[in-house]
Parts: structure tokens; C-alpha cells; sequence
């Protein structure tokens, strides 16, 4: 039993880093996030044009839709927020070493976004058209929505 309790001082002593003579020893670890690779099925890039996104100002409950085609940017309104459609996917699955589209099915449709307010602090981040819930952009003035999405003609 002292042994497991010493095992345990010693973890977190070094996890913390120990203190010596005044001093703090221990190791710097860097944890690097390593982005998932999209992978986007060919099927869907030739049927799939744009998604459309819904600006809620959450102040005045003032309601805009924007059709963004997919691999474009759009300034949204006087809101200074940009948004840039990255990828759609209409059946959203995440793999081990992946996110793809299991399907051309709007079974599951999700669709990245990169958005910025005033050309700064750039946020990546999924919609969820089926979650609106999941992943939402945390803004205090507004909300964003996938709500829809429109084939090529």
C-alpha cells in the first residue's frame, strides 16, 4: 500500500514539477493539435453548389439567410463577420484518420466553416444541419445556423 501511495506522490510531483532549492524543475510538454484530414467523395463535389447559413443577431432577434457557394467567403450584412465554406458533407461521418461523407444522402448534412469578425481571430468550426446544437459559434451578438443547402444545376 506505501508503495502504491509513494507511486502516486512521485506522479504527481513530476506532473507538477517539484521544487528545489527555490527553484521550479520540471518539463515544458507541448501538445500540438493535429487537424483531422477531410476527405470529400467526388460524388459530392459534382452535386453539391452551396449551403445557405442563418445570421441571428441575437440582440433584436433579427433573422438573415446567406447562400454561400461552397469554397467561397461572404461578408455577412454590416455584422463584420465573414464567413468561408470549406467543405459540405451531406452524410457527415468521422473516421479514425478522417471526416468524409458516407453518402450523398442528406442523412447527416454538416458543412466547415472558417469565420471572421473584423478580419481577425479566425474560428474553424462544423455545423450540423440535423444538431444545430453541436459545435455552435459562440459569439455574444450572434448565432449562426446551417439551414439549408442547394444542389448544382
Amino acid at each position: 500500500m506505501r508503495r502504491i501511495a509513494f507511486t502516486i506522490v512521485v506522479a504527481i510531483s513530476i506532473s507538477t514539477g517539484c521544487k528545489k532549492g527555490g527553484e521550479e524543475k520540471g518539463t515544458e510538454t507541448k501538445i500540438s493539435k493535429k487537424e483531422t484530414k477531410v476527405v470529400v467523395p467526388g460524388e459530392v463535389k459534382k452535386q453539391w453548389k452551396s449551403v445557405i447559413i442563418l445570421l441571428i443577431n441575437k440582440e433584436n432577434n433579427k433573422k438573415t439567410e446567406y447562400e454561400i457557394e461552397i469554397g467561397k467567403s461572404m461578408e455577412l450584412g454590416d455584422s463584420g463577420l465573414n464567413v468561408e465554406v470549406v467543405y459540405f458533407l451531406p452524410d457527415f461521418k468521422m473516421e479514425q484518420d478522417k471526416i468524409t461523407s458516407a453518402s450523398n444522402e442528406l442523412k447527416n448534412p454538416a458543412v466547415h466553416i472558417i469565420v471572421n469578425e473584423n478580419g481577425k481571430n479566425p474560428v474553424k468550426l462544423w455545423l450540423f444541419y440535423n444538431y444545430p446544437d453541436v459545435h455552435a459559434f459562440i459569439h455574444p451578438k450572434y448565432q449562426l445556423t446551417l439551414i439549408g443547402f442547394q444542389k448544382k444545376e
